[in-house]
């Protein structure tokens, strides 16, 4: 529109018209309001909140990991709870709990994410990530309460007949 290309010697040279300098004071307005954010220093205490929350939810899963597996183990399932950082300020923890007929399943939680993945005689079956990874394990952890009793069936029994 209002620009054009001049040559001087051989490099070209952009001109812009006048159009392109005059523009609506409200996008002048929107232009200084994008501008100030970007020169107020980073940080907000929103997001610090945000990375505070996050930190409390892995250090909850973290100890509720380790419940889960101390349940299972007096149950007779072979699970473990690995953690990551130390006692008082946890990272993460690598959950896994074999259920029987070559069912494991394995629960990730770190401040980089939360996986859950299931697999049968090494093969993955399922693979969930975030809140869905979570529902997950929580959906397992009610399936393995109720067959805690004698005249419950298995939980190997109870979670393939469970609906999902």
């Amino acid at each position: 529109m209002g620009a054009r290309t001049e040559k001087q010697g051989r490099a070209p040279v952009l001109r812009l018209g006048a159009d392109h300098r005059r523009r609506p004071a409200s996008d002048r307005a929107i232009q200084k309001k994008t501008l100030g954010c970007l020169t107020k220093p980073p940080g907000s205490p929103v997001f610090l909140r945000l990375a505070d929350q996050y930190r409390g939810l892995v250090n909850d899963l973290v100890l509720s990991l380790q419940a889960l597996a101390h349940c299972l183990r007096q149950q007779g399932h072979a699970a473990t709870c690995y953690v990551c950082g130390d006692e008082h300020d946890p990272h993460g923890a690598s959950f896994v709990a074999d259920l029987g007929d070559t069912h494991v399943v394995r629960f990730l939680v770190s401040n980089f994410g939360i996986s859950w993945v299931e697999s049968r005689d090494g093969h993955e079956l399922v693979k969930l990530e975030g809140a869905d990874a979570i529902q997950e394990l929580n959906r397992v952890a009610i399936v393995l309460q109720q067959t805690a009793s004698p005249s419950r069936p298995s939980a190997e029994t109870a979670l393939t007949n469970s609906p999902s």
